[in-house]
C-alpha cells in the first residue's frame, strides 16, 4: 500500500521547490520542481463617501489589474467617472475571493463669486477692496486670506472662494496704476457752421459716470446731459442762446470711485 506523509507549505509569495522523495528503505526517487504560485484576495481601496461640485468630476480608481472589477453601471474599467450624485457600488474579483464596497456622493453647490470691474490705483493712495463675508474661505494670488485685500501695486490679481463642502469658485480683476481722470473741453463756442466748435463737447478717461450742467450767467440751467458723448449747439429749447460767458459744472466719479467736480466757463460767440 503506497506510503504518503503530509508536506505543509506556508508562501508569502510564489516559490519554486524542488521534490525528492525517499521510501524508508532509502530508496530516492528523481528529483522534480514545483512551482508554487501564490495569489491573495483583490486589492479593494476603502473609498469614503465624498461631494461632487457643479460642473466637477470625481474618478474612482481601483489599482489592482489582476481583479476582475465590476461597477454598479455595469462598466469593467479600472477607474469610474462620476459627476452627479447618486448611489455607487463596486466590486472586484479574483480565484481568491470578492471585496466591494457602495459609495454615496452628494452634490455640492460652488460658491457665488463676482468681484466687480477692474480698478485704478492711484499714486500714494492704497486700493482696497472688500468683498461681501459670506462664511467661505477666500484667498487671493497675493496671499492675502479673506474678503478684504489692500492692493498697493498694479497688476492681475485671483480670488479663489472655497466652501465648507470643498467647492470652488475663481475670479480675476486688473488693478492698473494709472488713475487720473482725464477730461478736456473746449472754452469758445461759435456754432456759425463752419465745422469748427460749433458744438461744446467733452472728452474723458477713466471714469464711471458724468453729469454735465451749464448755466447762464444769471445762473439758469440752460443744459443738462449725463451722456457723455453729448453735444451742446448753443440753443435751449430750439432757440439760439445769447452771446456770452457761460459756466460750466462737470460732475464725475472717477473710476477708482471718488467724486470729481471740474467747474470752468464757455464764452458762446456767434460769428
Amino acid at each position: 500500500m503506497p506510503w504518503h506523509k503530509p508536506v505543509t507549505i506556508s508562501n508569502t509569495e510564489s516559490t519554486q521547490y524542488t521534490v525528492k522523495i525517499v521510501d524508508p528503505w532509502g530508496c530516492d526517487s528523481t528529483e522534480q520542481e514545483v512551482n508554487v504560485e501564490v495569489k491573495t484576495r483583490p486589492i479593494v481601496p476603502n473609498f469614503d463617501d465624498t461631494i461632487v461640485c457643479d460642473g466637477g468630476v470625481i474618478y474612482f480608481v481601483i489599482s489592482d489589474t489582476t481583479a476582475t472589477i465590476l461597477w454598479s453601471d455595469n462598466s469593467n474599467d479600472n477607474q469610474f467617472r462620476v459627476e452627479n450624485s447618486g448611489t455607487y457600488w463596486y466590486q472586484a474579483s479574483n480565484e481568491c475571493g470578492t471585496g466591494g464596497d457602495t459609495i454615496y456622493v452628494t452634490k455640492g453647490n460652488n460658491p457665488e463669486l463676482e468681484i466687480g470691474p477692474d480698478l485704478l490705483l492711484c499714486p500714494n493712495e492704497p486700493l482696497i477692496l472688500e468683498l461681501e463675508d459670506d462664511g467661505n474661505a477666500y484667498f487671493w494670488s497675493n496671499g492675502t486670506a479673506g474678503v478684504r485685500n489692500e492692493f498697493t501695486i498694479a497688476g492681475t490679481y485671483t480670488v479663489t472662494v472655497t466652501t465648507s463642502e470643498g467647492c470652488i469658485a475663481i475670479d480675476s480683476l486688473v488693478v492698473y496704476d494709472d488713475c487720473e481722470t482725464l477730461l478736456n473741453f473746449p472754452n469758445v463756442l461759435t456754432p456759425n457752421g463752419d465745422g469748427v466748435n460749433d458744438v461744446f463737447w467733452i472728452t474723458l478717461e477713466n471714469y464711471q459716470d458724468v453729469q454735465v450742467q451749464i448755466y447762464n450767467r444769471w445762473g439758469q440751467s440752460v443744459f443738462y446731459s449725463s451722456n457723455p458723448f453729448f453735444a451742446w449747439d448753443g440753443t435751449v429749447g430750439g432757440s439760439p442762446s445769447a452771446d456770452g460767458v457761460y459756466f460750466v459744472l462737470i460732475q464725475i466719479t472717477a473710476a477708482d470711485g471718488r467724486e470729481i467736480n471740474y467747474k470752468g466757463s464757455i464764452t458762446l460767440l456767434r460769428q
